[in-house]
């Protein structure tokens, strides 16, 4: 099972929704830094349910996490860091169920064919979002490591939630054409409740962002910068499609409207000499600027020092209250299935602080390879 990741710094992922625990093993960190156990509860807490006002799925866990080594009194060691979460809240009743009539569009099916029937179907076992809390809990660890090291920033944005657009919204509404942060939460919420109230569920788009990444990190042909990220991004449940900068738009448009053309930054270029060679009276062209971002950072493969900036898409929540129709895998006939358990109406909501996890460990992982250190 591909539950590993990385190169310099290798993230693994293990436990099942319903096990005993979940979490993550973060080898090749780097030794001597002091890690800020308060991140990390910050972290936890955006992603749990029933922390904001937007209807959510209603399983309770603490979301306490326990580094059980590859730390000593707080800072790390360089050994492997093993990070444990209790999972306390769980009802595998919910799951008895549905053991011979796969869900619609979940792993029910496809992890069953896999491996034989031998996986753990109680809330999708190690295919769970559940298992997005370690991933977390280790996006928070190597965040706070991208930005006191190398000022690194990340953040992600809602633009879509279902047929609703809320780029659009901000743009034609309110004062200057904004929306505060309540007025789309109230939106979103209105969206959501009624979705949920329907027995369904919606899809959602989220724009995720990395700024200050310096110029120059990524390995063509296959470790390019896009492939790296998205290979993480992916590793979210229901994320199903990944793109940067201008994305699908560029099907659309003419290279001379979209090309980012390279601008010297507020110093003049003539200043901005590498100390290595200014005798050959070159510049540091890492400090090289674009004038526009419509490649989202990322050009060849490889970062530009613009910001990172990539547009994800999550399907909508496939375990939904209307009753689908599906197949006995026992009986070979078709029938119909009502789905109970604790689900999310919009798995953006939340998923939005894995995919900045993600990031994360994707960008961290970049720096560790680059050899200028």
């Amino acid at each position: 099972m591909g539950s590993t990741w990385g190169k310099k710094l290798n993230i693994s992922i293990f436990g099942e929704s319903h096990g005993e625990a979940v979490g993550a093993v973060i080898d090749g960190f780097p030794h001597g830094f002091v890690i800020d156990f308060d991140n990390i509860k910050k972290a936890m807490n955006q992603r749990k349910p029933g922390m904001h006002s937007i209807k959510s799925s209603s399983r309770e866990e603490d979301d306490i996490v326990n580094i059980i080594s590859g730390t000593k009194d707080g800072v790390t060691t360089g050994a492997p860091i093993c990070i444990v979460i209790k999972n306390t809240d769980y009802n595998s009743k919910d799951y008895e169920s549905i053991l011979n009539t796969p869900r619609p569009s979940t792993a029910d099916l496809t992890a069953g064919i896999r491996f034989e029937s031998f996986n753990d179907i109680n809330g999708a076992g190690h295919l769970s979002g559940r298992l997005t809390a370690p991933l977390v809990a280790a996006g928070a660890i190597c965040r706070q490591f991208l930005d006191e090291k190398y000022n690194v920033k990340i953040y992600s944005e809602i633009e879509e939630i279902g047929d609703l657009n809320l780029r659009n919204l901000c743009d034609s509404a309110g004062l200057n054409g904004q929306l505060t942060d309540n007025d789309i939460e109230e939106i979103i919420k209105e969206k959501i409740d009624e979705v949920h109230d329907d027995g369904d569920s919606v899809g959602g788009k989220i724009m995720l962002v990395a700024e200050n990444v310096r110029a120059g990190l990524g390995n063509p042909i296959f470790g390019n910068v896009e492939s790296e990220l998205a290979s993480v991004l992916f590793a979210v449940p229901a994320v199903k499609s990944v793109s940067f900068g201008l994305g699908e738009e560029f099907s659309k448009r003419r290279g001379s409207e979209v090309n980012d053309v390279p601008i010297f930054s507020e110093t003049d270029g003539k200043n901005m000499c590498d100390g290595s060679r200014c005798g050959e009276e070159t510049i540091d062209m890492s400090r090289i600027l674009r004038k526009t971002n419509n490649c989202g950072g990322i050009e060849g493969g490889i970062t530009t020092g613009m910001d990172i900036v990539a547009h994800v898409v999550f399907k909508p929540t496939p375990s939904i209250r209307k009753t689908q129709q599906t197949i006995n895998i026992k009986t070979g006939e078709t029938t119909e299935i009502t789905i109970k358990g604790r689900h999310d109406p919009c798995i953006a909501i939340r998923g939005r602080y894995a995919l900045e996890a993600g990031m994360a460990i994707a960008i961290a992982d970049m720096y560790l390879q680059d050899d200028r250190g």
